[in-house]
This record gives C-alpha cells, structure tokens and sequence, in this order.
C-alpha cells in the first residue's frame, strides 16, 4: 500500500493491489466512509471539506451533503481558484458555453433604438433584465440578429 498524491494534486489518495489490480482510493471518500458508513453511497451525496483544506481528514472538517451544500460551503478564494482553473481548462480544450438567448433577435432593433436616444447601457440592462454588458456587446456591434453579432 502507497499513500500518494503525484496524479492528483488535489486530494491525497492511496494505493494498493487487490487481485493483482493496482486501486486509488481518495484519502478524503477513506475517511468518510469511516466516520458515516454507506450513508457515502446514498444518491446525490458527495463528501465535503468545510474549511476548504483537502488535506483535512478531522471528522470536524469531512461532512456528508449534497453538490449544492458543498459549493455553498467553498470560501470565496475556492470559488475564484475553481473559476480560474475551469476558465484555463475551457480555453486550452476549446470548450465553449452553451449560448443561451437572452434576448430574442426581434428586441435588438428596438435596443439600439434606446441607446440611439439616450438610454444608458445599464439602464436598457434593468429594462430587459441583463447584465449591461450583453447590452453594450450588442451597442458595439451594432448588428440587429446574434448569428449577424457572433459572425462580424
């Protein structure tokens, strides 16, 4: 048996051969599975770190819960490291999110038409509840459908 963290640089894991396979099991699931039992296995629970630090095993820190609990249990550091290294991974692999349509190709002639007569970008935002940024991307481009602003 190994105790490692080499290919994982989140959690520490171990490993050990049973039936001449080499198994990882995270340190973290380890010492759930120790303190709660099969309650682990439950559908829709995940272990949670409440201070953050993955190298924490203390019963104190490793709580059972669900996804929406243990984002809401991330510190705002965690979440900015968590958005930082999923930004970096979409770029490197391409990925894009999916686009979803705020504003239908019909509103944006009448968009600019506010903008033309004097309506802050923030103020057309709150009109059609967007952030002022998906407003001023349309005043930039000045194109009146989404494929016309996707493609300039």
């Amino acid at each position: 048996m190994a105790v490692n963290s080499i290919n994982n640089k989140r959690y520490p894991q171990i490993s050990f051969k049973y039936k001449g396979k080499k198994l990882y099991v995270r340190m973290h699931r380890l010492a759930a599975y120790c303190f709660y039992g099969d309650a682990m296995y439950d559908a829709g629970i995940v272990v949670r770190h409440l201070n953050d630090i993955k190298t924490d095993l203390r019963r104190v820190n490793i709580k059972l819960g669900t996804q929406k609990q243990n984002i809401e249990d991330m510190s705002p550091l965690s979440i900015k490291e968590a958005n930082k290294k999923r930004r970096k991974f979409n770029l490197e692999n391409g990925v894009k999110p999916p686009r979803t349509y705020k504003i239908s190709d019909s509103e944006i002639p009448s968009i600019i038409e506010m903008l033309d007569e004097g309506l802050t970008q923030r103020e057309v935002a709150r009109l059609y509840m967007v952030h002022h940024s998906t407003i001023g991307y349309i005043n930039s481009n000045r194109r009146y459908t989404y494929e016309e602003n996707r493609n300039p």
